[in-house]
Parts: C-alpha cells; structure tokens; sequence
C-alpha cells in the first residue's frame, strides 16, 4: 500500500554503538495520539475538531490529534483523502456515526465502544486520553529534522529508549505528515467559527501520508536500556490529490505501537526550515470585514505569511474594488517573524451597496524589495436593505430558543422593538415567530440577533433562519441561521408614516387565487387593488369582505377606494358557465400557448391590453394587441395573464 520513497536507514541498537542525543531516559507517562475520522461533508465534524484542539491545549507536547479524511463524509472536491484512512477504520471500526476516533488504539477499561474495536465519539475522547496519560510508558520517543526548501526533502532523525521492557519482543514506529491551515469547504463550519475565513474552513492536523506506511516499521530489542535510532530522507511532493503541499504548513508525527493497534506512545517531530529565500511573503487569506452603516463603507482584512528568512517590518499592497482605481497601502506596524503570520487591515473603502463586486489584492513590495506574489481576490457584498413605514420580523429558531434574542434599534441606539428567550422545544424543531414593527424615525436601523451558544440556529437543531419583509410582505433581507453569535444587518428607512396602518389579509379558495394573496400593509387613505385569478375553465363565484358575502360573480377584481380599517377579502371560484369562454370581436377564442412557456407566449385572437403579474400581484409588463410576447427574460416561476378584449377579461395562469 505504501508507495516507495527515498529512505535513508541508519540503525543502531545499543547504547555502546550509538548514544541518544534527543531522546529522554527518564521513566515518563504515556503520550496520547487521537485518530479522528472526519470529512468535509460531516456537518458534526468542526464541533469534533474543536474538541481535539482544546485537548491538545490542556495537554501540551502530549496529546496528538490526527484528522483522517475517511468515508462517504469525505467524498468529493476537494479530495482530502489518503489510501490509509479506510484501512485504519477496518481495524478500528465499524463506526456507528462521524465524526468518530481512535484514543491510542486501544479501548479502555470501563469505556464501551459498541460494536466498534476501539471507536469513541468525541463526548468521550477527553475521559479516554485522561486514563491513558495517567498510564506509565515503558518507552520515550523523540524526533527532529529539517526541511531543505530547494529541493523539498524531509530529514528526519528519530530515537527511541526503552525505560523498561516492552510487553512484546518488537513494537513499531510509525511517522506520518500531517499539513494545518488547509482552506476548503466543511459542512458545519459554524461549529468551529475560530476556523471560518469567508465562507471556508481552516482545516488543522489532516493527514497527508505516512512516511513509514500505515503501520509502522519493526523497532526492536525493546527490554530496558534498549536504544534504537532511525534517520529518514522524504521527498515532498508539491500536490497531494491536487491540493498543495505547503511546506511551511507541515507537522510530523512520530508513535511508537504494540503492532498495529496499542499505540504507547508518541511525539511531535521538531522541524527546522532550510534554504528560505531572504524575502518572501504570500498572502494567505483575504477576508471581508462587515461595516454595518447604510453607506457604501466596507473593509477586508489581509492575512500575511512571512516565506522568508529575514522578518518583516515593511508591505505594500496595492488593491482594487471591480475595475476602480487601484489604492497603495503601506504597512510598517511590527514585525512579522519567519514562518509566522500577521493579519493587516486595510483602510476603509467604497462599493456599490446590494451588488457583487471583486476586491483584489496585490502584494508588491516586502521590506522596500520588490515581489511577484500571485494576487488574492473575493467578492465583497454589502447588503443594506431599503426598509418600508411598516416591517415583519420574522425568528425561525432552532431546538434551543432559550438561547435566542434579538434587538432592533433606532437610528438614536435606542431600541425599538426586542424579545426572547423562550422556552426550548423538542429535538429537530423549528418555532417561527412574527413581529411587527413600525420605524418613529427616518434613518438607519440596526437589527440584531443573538445566540448565546455561539453556534446560531441553524446548525443541527433544526433549520432556523431570519427574515424581514416589507409591508407588502416581500423579503428584504435573509439570513440562513448560520452566524455563530451574533447576526447584525443595517436597515435604511427613508420614510415613516403619518397616518395610521391598516391591515388587509387576502384568502382564495381552491381552483384559483387572488393577487396579492396574504396580508398587505395600506396606509389610511389609499386604494388597494385585489386581482382574481381562477383556473382555466373556472371564474369567480363570491366574494367576501370581512366574512360578508358581496356576490360578484364572474368578477375579474375588487378595489378598497380608501382603506380606513383592517380588512379580510376571500374569493371561492366554480367551474365557468357555458358560454362564458373569451371571445375577440371576430368571434375567435382568447388563449395562451404554450404554457409551460420558455421563450415566447402566443396569443391567439386579437385584444385590446394584456397584463402579466408575478404570484404576489405585482404588474410585470403591459402590452397592447401583440400576437407573441418575449418571455425569456422573466424568472422561473408561476404568472397571471390577464387580457382584455371585446368588453370581457380573461386570466390565465402560466408556469415558466
């Protein structure tokens, strides 16, 4: 399985011979390694990684996380994965759910692990390793190299001493390459917001390959005293499965194991950088930081990595917004040390608000010395919604409401309108909740939500999200739940009302609809337009205005004059009477063709005007007698042709 490689062996076995010069002879504890079994499409996963890093944290120098790109979680592009990852999960599995992992390979009294070998869910890793780094080690392991950045090869120098005799006559060592900051998709990557950088993940730890092949290579003797030294030449490749292998990105792993599985102890590889340029830099994200006004503000924020051998105390950046003028900024803040990064935050700049556009950034000047860096673009979008005299809030929140608030503000900070927590419902849940609210002052107003677990309402827990509509009930602005702890956008009001607002709430009963349909928001005074819009071979049987029956039979509309109250209009549809069908003074039968309509719609029969409205009533185009109409331009979706001729109306709903 383990494809050839460069090796250089040296072997010695006694202290006589060869004596250790990085490895300890002192009785030590145990060192724990963590085989985890991840993939991008794992939306639990991130919340995995996160308890890996945090025990690598309480445990320095002695807990080691290994993120194994491994099962149908791990499919697709990028490919993370290696030809190791389903043979360590043969041996460990089967897994009863990802993310999943091995602690030393080996399970642990007291601690099942169901139908698996030695799997533990994640709840259970710190408990595992607790037990394990307690255990004594009859065993140190120790490593160091370099890596040459001409000719991209690994020296590595490993040494094992026995404290005391090992349990079997000859163990195994095992190294493998691991590479961090790896930016890619994950799913649930809200779980881990600390590894967000735009809209991918910083992936740590992954496993690249194994320089000694997954299962290691024979150490032995292994009694007491015993010592054993190993020094490998690894060429790396620049790519692995089309994804760069960044050197300055790299991580060794060295542990030694009883066979395949027990591992009994392990060691981070401590690696020195050979033959760096003397200056070098690339940029290694960029990022859009959010300015939450109502203007055209926005910011990004630049994260360098020094490639080179000498510090960096100087940049120049040049960057554009779409084809704009480009701008120079100079950076001299501090010191960005070899190998290390640093995040710049550019000035503020201008874009059109509610558009795409590309910000691109280009490093041209590292310490006064002139560079050639490969350019870093995104697309930067600031979203300011245009609010109305009369707004819905709408709070779809996920299992745990109890974490959930929300303020809206007025332009002054002081709160219009706020609410929650509350109670918390059954697992997968979704509680939508309505507001209204209507602004007191012209301006811009800032809504804000909050989750107090950080990992917002949509992660799991049920699919929660936020809305805000206009009093036409259109959606001005989205969010898909997904904002860790807070989710903030900046609604621009530029009027208020002055007189009161009245609610109009519409209804239809089956084989037809009425345009618009739900509630609408009027101001006191104004007419309001109600549109009815049968099936074919149906028409208008009754209509009601707050429950009472109007008739209007074979009616095509109906107008408030002047809206003065809230209101309810409901419209109920039959099968046309004979004779009813549309005709144009010829005689000739009004249709629509072909319906589903792609490009153009044909009009049979000569009219006066024709109307197309989109499913919430809006009036699209208004065309007069014309026998094909461009459609190719209108969204996918359902529309109401309304035509007029020969003193009679006719509506047709079409699909596109």
């Amino acid at each position: 399985m383990k494809k050839p490689l460069s090796l250089l062996l040296i072997f010695c076995f006694s202290v006589t011979l060869c004596a250790q010069t990085i490895v300890s002879t002192e009785p030590s504890n145990r060192n724990v390694v963590l085989e985890e079994f991840t993939g991008i499409k794992c939306g639990w996963c991130p919340a995995a990684h996160k308890i890996a890093q945090q025990l690598m944290d309480q445990h320095p120098n002695r807990f080691f996380s290994i993120s194994v790109h491994q099962g149908g979680y791990a499919e697709g592009t990028p490919n993370y994965t290696t030809p190791f990852g389903d043979l360590l999960m043969q041996q460990a599995g089967p897994a009863s759910g990802y993310p999943t992992g091995s602690i030393s390979r080996q399970a642990f009294s007291g601690m099942p692990t169901g139908a698996s070998h030695y799997l533990y869910n994640r709840e259970q890793w710190g408990s595992a390793a607790n037990i394990a780094l307690a255990q004594p080690s009859c065993v140190n392991v120790a490593a160091e190299g370099t890596i040459d950045w001409n000719t991209r090869i690994l020296t590595l120098l490993v040494e094992v001493y026995y404290t005391e005799d090992a349990t079997q006559s000859v163990n195994k060592l095992t190294v493998e390459m691991l590479q961090n900051e790896i930016l890619g998709p994950q799913a649930g990557m809200i779980l881990y917001s600390e590894m967000i950088e735009g809209d991918l993940y910083r992936h740590q730890h992954m496993l690249r390959d194994f320089i000694t092949g997954e299962w290691g290579m024979d150490v032995a003797p292994t009694n007491t005293g015993s010592f054993w030294t190993h020094t490998f030449t690894y060429n790396i490749p620049p790519h692995i499965n089309d994804v760069e292998v960044a050197l300055e990105d790299l991580e060794f792993v060295v542990f030694i194991a009883e066979n395949q599985e027990k591992i009994i102890t392990g060691a981070h590889a401590n690696i020195s950088h050979l033959n760096l340029p003397d200056v070098g830099a690339r940029i290694a994200l960029l990022n859009e930081i959010e300015v939450h006004n109502c203007s055209g503000d926005a910011s990004a924020f630049v994260t360098m990595k020094n490639l080179g051998a000498t510090p960096i105390t100087s940049l120049e950046l040049t960057y554009t917004v779409e084809s704009g003028n480009t701008n120079t900024f100079t950076w001299n803040k501090r010191t960005i040390p070899t190998l290390t990064t640093d995040t710049i935050h550019l000035p503020v700049f201008q874009v059109q608000i509610n558009q795409d556009q590309i910000l691109k950034v280009d490093l041209v000047k590292v310490n006064n010395q002139t560079v050639s860096v490969l350019p870093k673009s995104i697309i930067i979008h600031k979203s300011v919604p245009t609010g109305d005299v009369g707004m819905t809030f709408i709070l779809a929140t996920d299992r745990y409401a109890s974490e959930s608030t929300f303020k809206i503000f007025n332009p002054d900070g002081t709160i219009l309108l706020e609410g929650g927590p509350w109670p918390d419902c059954s697992w997968m849940c979704v509680t939508v909740r309505e507001f209204d609210f209507f602004p007191v002052m012209q301006g811009e107003h800032r809504v804000e939500v909050y989750d107090a677990r950080g990992d917002g309402i949509n992660m799991g827990e049920g699919a929660g999200y936020i809305k805000i509509l206009n009093r036409n009930e259109e959606q001005i602005w989205y969010n898909d739940g997904r904002f860790g702890y807070k989710a903030t956008v900046m609604v621009n009001v530029e009027e208020i009302a002055t007189v009161p607002l009245y609610q109009i709430t519409s209804s239809a009963g089956i084989n037809g609809t009425i345009a618009p349909l739900g509630k609408r928001r009027f101001l006191e005074g104004e007419s309001a337009e109600y549109v009815f819009l049968p099936n074919n071979k149906y028409e208008v049987r009754e209509v009601f205005i707050d429950e009472v029956s109007i008739g209007l039979a074979q009616a095509t509309s109906y107008t408030f004059p002047k809206v003065d109250k809230d209101y309810t209009i409901r419209v109920t549809f039959r099968v046309a009477q004979p004779g009813n069908d549309v005709k144009d003074a010829n005689g000739v039968t009004i249709s629509v063709s072909p319906n589903p309509v792609n490009n153009e719609l044909l009009i049979t029969g000569v009219y006066d005007k024709l109307e197309i409205i989109s499913i919430t009533g809006q009036l699209l185009a208004t065309v007069f007698n014309q026998p094909v109409i461009d459609v190719k331009h209108l969204p996918k979706g359902i529309y109401f042709v309304k035509i007029e001729t020969n003193a009679q109306n006719a509506t047709f709903k079409i699909v596109k």
